[in-house]
Order: C-alpha cells, then sequence, then structure tokens
C-alpha cells in the first residue's frame, strides 16, 4: 500500500468514526460545542448598495497589454491629429514615423489609419513595410495602394510592382 492510499483509508476511517460519534449524539451536546458569541460582538447586518465605482482614468498600461477600448470621438480626435501630422509632412510617413510623431500606442495606429482612409483623407502607397501614408489634397488625385503583379514571363515567377491611380 503507498503513501496515497494509506492517507485516503485513514481520512476515511476517520470519517466513519467521526459520523458515528455524531449520530448518537444529541442536540444539546452538539450545540454545546458551538463557540458562544457575545451580543456586543454580533453586529446587525444592514444591506446597502455599494455606490458605483467612477469611471477610472485612463493610466499608463504596460507594455503587450490590451488597449482600453476607444470611443468613437476618441478615434476621430486621433484620426484629426493624424491629418495635420501629414500635412506637415508632405513626403508621408511610414507607420513608425506617425507613431512616433502622435506619441500614441502602436496598437492604436491600425484602426486609427483605417478610419482615416475610409474618410478619404488619408492616402496610401506601398505594401507592408514600405506603406506610406499621405494626408490627401484635394489638388492631388488620391493615390490607390499598389498591387504587386506577378509577370509569369519573367524567370522564378519575379514580381514587379505596379502602383495605380484612381
Amino acid at each position: 500500500m503507498n503513501l496515497s492510499e494509506k492517507i485516503q483509508a485513514a481520512a476515511a476511517e476517520f470519517t466513519k468514526t467521526l459520523l458515528s460519534i455524531m449520530s448518537n449524539a444529541n442536540l444539546s451536546e452538539l450545540s454545546a460545542l458551538a463557540p458562544k458569541a457575545s451580543p456586543a460582538v454580533v453586529k446587525p447586518v444592514v444591506a446597502v448598495a455599494a455606490p458605483k465605482p467612477a469611471k477610472a482614468p485612463r493610466v499608463a498600461k504596460a507594455p503587450g497589454a490590451r488597449l482600453p477600448r476607444r470611443t468613437n470621438a476618441e478615434i476621430e480626435a486621433l484620426v484629426g491629429r493624424l491629418i495635420e501630422v501629414l500635412q506637415n509632412n508632405p513626403e508621408g510617413l511610414r507607420a513608425g514615423g506617425l507613431i512616433e510623431e502622435l506619441g500614441c500606442d502602436p496598437k492604436e495606429l491600425p484602426k486609427t489609419v483605417k478610419a482615416a482612409v475610409a474618410s478619404g483623407r488619408v492616402t496610401v502607397t506601398g505594401n507592408k513595410r514600405s506603406t506610406t501614408y499621405f494626408a490627401a489634397d484635394a489638388a492631388a488625385p488620391a493615390v490607390r495602394r499598389s498591387a504587386t503583379v506577378v509577370d509569369k514571363s519573367l524567370p522564378n515567377g519575379a514580381a514587379s510592382a505596379s502602383a495605380e491611380a484612381e
């Protein structure tokens, strides 16, 4: 018999003995064993509704932690700042430059840029790490995201990039 089996057997025997003793005892003997509470210690329980906690202010988060949900107004405010930064940088900026200029968390940028592009106030060129963002100018045509075209006539299916204008 291993240690675990010995412990289980002892616990089962203890429980059986304790139940036998308690079933043969009367109620007055059992109540005498209960600790006595003095009236001064016992306080009446009053049901009081807990006050609603105040909305916590936004605080700095740990790196990699999830961002708190942003309202549409907060996203729109960041879109406004994004457009100002892009207007001050006519050569355009990549994501890293935008994050640096805006002073925002990198996780805040994708939704903000998506909203700005969807509204037509920001144009995009390039793919992946070479994606560059520009403020949409009424005088200049909007630039679409360039597509990579695979030319099958080239060796190994080499890719050539082409940019399209609207």
